[in-house]
């Protein structure tokens, strides 16, 4: 049918002068935001844009934000629409509100040693993921995970049994406005952390270790 033939509109476009560039080092990355209009793009120079569209295609910039000369590994809208998540290797993880100006960022984790006591390490963030109720779950490349609570802006570190041995590549939510669960994996492992008072993941309800693939085998 001729209707199904129809060809997409352009309804507006980013031009690489005005900040959607790409290289090998740094891969540009974008995100849209269907509900709010809005569209972020992190680009080979380091910078984040974010940029609103009304309903004629016209533009404004939003937010021109310099963060770091680093690849980006997570960049999307909440499911509002209107916070944006921002992890950047090895050096920290954003989040940007509609209205505001600036981003928060995360850039540490403080674990707790028997021998050295505290310790405070620089993120590697490699997933992230976004639940319904507005928490980023991050996994970084040390194994361990960490979420951030974007309603109360408490950021929760997971301890000691809920660490992967590996970095931490997938997962997903258990949506629940009561009780969360959160599945995250590694090559070889997958826990299941339920949230404690206070928003605390120090532990895991659930672990699974996955099978391992012999030479010439793929793992189902």
């Amino acid at each position: 049918p001729a209707a199904l033939a129809r060809q997409p509109e352009m309804s507006f476009a980013i031009t690489a002068e005005e900040g959607a560039t790409n290289s090998k080092m740094l891969e540009l990355c974008y995100a849209w935001s269907a509900d709010s209009r809005m569209l972020a793009v992190y680009n080979s120079a380091g910078e984040l844009r974010v940029y609103a569209y009304d309903g004629d295609g016209a533009r404004k910039s939003v937010l021109s934000s310099d963060t770091a000369n680093v690849p980006c590994s997570f960049l999307e809208w909440d499911n509002t629409g209107t916070r944006l998540g921002v992890c950047l290797r090895g050096h920290g993880i954003g989040i940007w509100k509609e209205g505001t100006d600036s981003m928060s960022m995360f850039h540490g984790m403080s674990f707790k040693n028997f021998f050295i006591g505290s310790t405070d390490r620089k993120v590697d963030p490699v997933f992230a993921t976004w639940s319904n109720t507005g928490q980023l779950a991050i996994g970084m490349k040390s194994g361990s995970f960490s979420v951030w609570d974007t309603i109360s802006g408490e950021v929760s570190v997971s301890g000691k049994a809920g660490k992967h041995r590996q970095e931490v590549t997938a997962g997903t939510w258990a949506q629940s406005m009561f009780a969360p669960a959160l599945a995250l994996a590694s090559v070889s492992t997958i826990k299941v952390s339920d949230a404690f008072p206070g928003v605390e993941w120090e532990s895991h309800a659930l672990k699974l270790k996955l099978p391992t693939a012999m030479p010439g085998e793929s793992v189902a």
